[in-house]
This record gives structure tokens, C-alpha cells and sequence, in this order.
């Protein structure tokens, strides 16, 4: 075959094969903070999102009235990379909303995000 066979073939074979092995390295642990990781947070919150729409589309107003947003704590939101402002808490187990004095309250707050 000569030197493209001999040389060429056995050289890109051997690119593709560490390609594909620096891909599967990346793709065996998708959780975690590097840049190509899924964002478990953002994936949490379009759920929680879509939760509290089904709610209000079906007119379940006494299912909706137990759920309330809140602030998403700050240590939370700085590991996403897109920026998370509040969660979905469960009335009966949430604690009231602490808003520091001189801002907005957080239902004002609410109103100008949404």
C-alpha cells in the first residue's frame, strides 16, 4: 500500500480513536461544574415552571394556593450559570421570606421578573 498506507491510514485512525476517547471522558460524568455540564438547576426550575402552569391551566387553584415562589438562596443561584432568581417551596414547610429592609417586597419583586 505503501507510504499513504502505511503511514497516513494507521495515523488518522489513531486521532479518531483518541477523539472518540477524550469525548466519552467528558460524557462519563455530566453532573458537575464544568463548562459543557448539564445545569441541573436551570433543568429544575423549567420543571418547577411548568408544574405551577399545568396547575393553573387545569384550575387547580386549591393545588396552586400550597406552593409559593421564593428567593432562590444566593449560594444556588451563583453555581448556574444562567441566573436562577426564585424556587417553588411548599407553604406548609416554608418559612416566611426574609427581605431585607429597604427593597422590594418579594411579591412587587415577582411582578416585574414574570
Amino acid at each position: 500500500m505503501g507510504w499513504f498506507g502505511s503511514m497516513t491510514i494507521p495515523i488518522l485512525i489513531g486521532l479518531a480513536l483518541m477523539g472518540i476517547d477524550a469525548i466519552s471522558n467528558e460524557l462519563e460524568n455530566p453532573f458537575g461544574d464544568d463548562a459543557n455540564d448539564l445545569d441541573l438547576l436551570e433543568l429544575i426550575h423549567n420543571l418547577e415552571s411548568e408544574a405551577m402552569e399545568i396547575l393553573s391551566l387545569c384550575g387547580d387553584e386549591r393545588g396552586k394556593a400550597r406552593f409559593a415562589w421564593r428567593k432562590m438562596p444566593r449560594f444556588y443561584d451563583e453555581t448556574s450559570p444562567k441566573p436562577i432568581r426564585k424556587q417553588v417551596v411548599l407553604l406548609e414547610f416554608a418559612s416566611e421570606e426574609v427581605v431585607p429592609s429597604g427593597s422590594v417586597t418579594p411579591a412587587s419583586s415577582d411582578a416585574e421578573e414574570e
